[in-house]
């Protein structure tokens, strides 16, 4: 099977670049048997020493730019390689496409927070998006309760539409010494023992509203609040930023940027609870990792959330409510016991997510519409 993936457009750094990478990166090995065409905006080293995976990398220097090569280029070039499947690997699909189409949809928060979005933007989900997705062969969602919108939204048909979650990397499952911990965490100047937001600081991701909630936690217990975050894109909030930068200062909020991937795993252990109060989600990795990590999570009470953490974490009905968040991080400051409970579901949650074979089910969604596209 000659199979393309198109990894156009994935933003710097973030939970989506390296979902897909990884995602990608495990399906190629899966299929050591069949030939990749792998199409990208930059010059990825993921699959080097990869016989079967040919590089395709066009770098541009901006998002638009980026989209219209891969519209007016990607098609021509599927088609004179033979392609026989072709899988956007993060929300958007190419018109034109004359092979089987696979589309993974992340989630939906241009549908649901669409106000977000510039004109441009919200004009192509509203328009454009549809009609890539009634013509696609198969969608790819990472949860049930991306899949449940969806099918609801647009209006498609059930069978169409696949669940399978993201990998997960391997480094968050690894037991690492407490002495490695405490020595990273002497590197960044912390102590064991706060609350961890890990994400951007998009509008979508309610940063604000952890911010406020956590000011009655420093107050009373002298915990801080711990920041991880990346590239600034197209709906950071820069009133936040601005005001990240002001109060960074104080001791109570540490905001360290955008961190090594190979640290994150012991930032995790080191924290009382990972702290979620987004109001989209398609799936939830960062809950994934911390969980692995044996971490609680404190999230907001949407369905993507719910599902994924379960009974390893606490939640908050309304994402909005600074005082629900404040009540579940004194909960786990002042419970140890309900915390060392949350802290072994969250390893077993986990280690549930870690046993599903990405790979292999994506591969089966390929096999499965070349045979229903045969005459």
């Amino acid at each position: 099977m000659r199979i393309a993936l198109d990894l156009t457009g994935l933003p710097r750094v973030g939970g989506a670049r390296s979902s897909a990478l990884l995602w990608s990166e495990k399906v190629a090995r899966a299929g050591s048997d069949h030939e990749f065409l792998v199409f990208a905006s930059e010059q990825l080293t993921a699959f080097e020493g990869m016989d079967n995976v040919r590089l395709v990398a066009r770098i541009l220097p901006n998002r638009g730019l980026v989209r219209a090569w891969a519209q007016a280029c990607i098609p021509g070039i599927v088609g004179r390689h033979g392609i026989e499947v072709y899988h956007a690997m993060k929300n958007i699909g190419l018109l034109g496409i004359r092979c089987p189409t696979v589309i993974t949809i992340n989630d939906l928060t241009h549908v649901t927070l669409a106000h977000l979005d510039p004109p441009i933007d919200r004009f192509f989900w509203a328009k454009v998006q549809p009609v890539l997705l009634r013509r696609a062969s198969a969608i790819i969602t990472i949860s049930n309760a991306t899949k449940d919108m969806m099918v609801r939204h647009y209006g498609l048909p059930d069978q169409r539409v696949a669940v399978i979650h993201p990998p997960m990397n391997e480094l968050y499952g690894r037991t690492r010494p407490r002495e490695e911990r405490e020595a990273l965490l002497r590197r960044y100047g912390l102590a064991g023992g706060y609350f961890l937001y890990v994400g951007s600081l998009g509008v979508h991701k309610n940063v604000a509203t952890a911010l406020d909630a956590h000011v009655p936690v420093w107050e009373r217990h002298g915990i801080p609040l711990v920041l991880v975050t990346g590239a600034e894109h197209t709906r950071v909030d820069t009133g936040l930023t601005q005001d990240l930068c002001a109060i960074s200062g104080d001791g109570r909020v540490r905001h360290l940027g955008f961190v090594p991937e190979d640290d994150m795993p012991l930032l995790y252990q080191g924290a009382t609870a990972l702290v979620n109060p987004s109001l989209s989600e398609g799936f939830g990795l960062v809950a994934i990792e911390a969980m692995a990590c044996g971490t609680p999570v404190i999230a907001s009470g949407i369905p993507s959330l719910c599902e994924v953490v379960q009974s390893a974490g606490l939640f908050v009905d309304d994402p909005r409510s600074a005082a629900g968040f404040t009540e579940a991080m004194e909960r786990l400051v002042l419970d140890v016991s309900l915390r060392d409970e949350l802290s072994l579901s969250a390893a077993d949650r986990a280690a549930h997510f870690a046993q599903m074979d990405t790979a292999e089910q994506t591969m089966s969604v390929y096999k499965r519409v070349l045979a229903s596209s045969a005459p």
